[in-house]
């Protein structure tokens, strides 16, 4: 049986920035996931397929030792045999496996960190005897629900199909929420979304998230005016807005014309049509998305539902203003960014106007972006995280 002091799992990306930061501060740290990549094997690949390096690079991480790393790697059999049979892949089952693998093999550690969906069945085996931390990445789903239930009484989204919980999402989320000690939240919006499904203050802990500054920057060489270019960064869905976003740029570039909207990410919701000055790049590199953001203008992110997007670090450690929302989870405020009041084509086709027409004001949010952005790294993450992990239990840390 393997024994560690502290241990984390989950499928995603977001653990090797955890794992990164916590194999170089806990001693006595392991981390479980399906498949771990060293940056060696992955560029290797790379000059085979370029596509599956991409897949790959999702699955690395340069700082994280392999030595930290525990995988089950037969998960991703059971992946590849739902897609050739035609059939969907349950993460949910999939957790279950893995929780099933993971204490069929371990101790339970002094601390357990488990994203959630997949907190459940390790919770279960491990109560009484481990300390529960409960890795909330996005929203609870039962504010989803109520929210997504508001947003189809309005006619501002009339016609819009949203992806509802189903119940064993919402049982999931419950359960683990109620099991956990201590639950780490990307943002008050998350918070928030735990307070509506009852979970005790003691429990909470704000924990924003952050982005590499060795890879995302501000542009040297001041932006030409040229065509005004704005980006979206992450799942194109009608949950991040994006039919707020199409209606309003398609009146924003009909105002100011030449206007060019840039949509990096997988489009979850197609639009019927792809408006005039729309280009849909769907998922790039880290890299090149990186070079992108520094050739933009603005970041538009309208969207209803969120933990904290990646993406919004990133465009602003990149010196790009962003539009969001109050549900976006972000960090960004009045320095850096516009923040809509309503969730609306209409609001946010008057941000559009606003950053474009008022130069003063897009050069004031673009030079503040970064200097908000550098509150935010993975490094910073990693000592905020530390921090939450060392404190006394019953300590609530504001």
């Amino acid at each position: 049986m393997i024994s560690c002091h502290t241990l984390s799992y989950a499928f995603s990306h977001h653990l090797l920035h955890q794992a990164s930061e916590l194999s170089r501060r806990l001693p006595d740290y392991l981390a479980v996931t399906p498949s771990f990549f060293t940056p060696a094997n992955v560029a290797r690949v790379g000059r085979l397929s370029r596509k599956l390096q991409t897949v790959l690079a999702r699955r690395t991480h340069p700082a994280v030792p392999p030595s930290t790393i525990r995988t089950y790697p037969v998960e991703h059999l059971y992946q590849a045999c739902a897609r050739i049979a035609g059939r969907p892949y349950s993460y949910f089952s999939a957790h279950d496996r893995m929780a099933r693998r993971i204490v069929r093999d371990f101790n339970p550690p002094h601390t357990l960190i488990a994203i959630d969906t997949g907190a459940e069945g390790l919770f279960r085996a491990w109560r009484g005897r481990s300390r529960l931390v409960l890795d909330l990445t996005i929203a609870t789903p039962h504010y989803r629900s109520k929210i997504f239930t508001e947003a189809e009484a309005s006619p501002v989204h009339r016609g819009v199909r949203f992806h509802h919980p189903g119940d064993w999402e919402l049982s999931r989320y419950a359960a683990e929420v109620s099991m956990a000690d201590l639950i780490l939240c990307p943002s008050e919006f998350v918070m928030d979304s735990c307070r509506h499904l009852g979970a005790p203050e003691s429990k909470l802990r704000l924990l924003p998230y952050g982005f590499d500054p060795g890879r995302f920057s501000p542009p040297k060489i001041a932006k030409t005016r040229g065509a005004f270019r704005v980006v979206f960064a992450g799942t194109f869905s009608h949950r991040k807005g994006s039919h707020l976003l199409l209606d309003a740029f398609t009146r924003f570039q009909r105002n100011r014309p030449g206007a060019e909207l840039h949509v990096f990410g997988e489009v979850l919701d197609a639009p019927e049509r792809v408006p005039p000055g729309v280009t849909l790049h769907g998922r790039v590199p880290q890299e090149l998305l990186a070079e992108r953001f520094r050739d933009m203008h603005v970041m538009a992110f309208p969207t209803l539902f969120e933990g904290s997007a990646y993406v919004v670090y990133q465009a602003l450690a990149s010196g790009l203003p962003v539009i969001t929302t109050h549900n976006c989870g972000s960090v960004v405020n009045a320095s850096c960014g516009l923040i809509l009041d309503t969730i609306t084509a209409d609001a946010l086709h008057d941000a559009l106007l606003r950053c474009h027409d008022d130069q003063s004001l897009l050069d004031s949010l673009s030079a503040a972006a970064p200097k908000v952005a550098s509150h935010y790294t993975w490094a910073r993450y990693g000592e905020r995280l530390t921090h939450i992990l060392n404190e006394d239990p019953s300590a609530r840390v504001a």
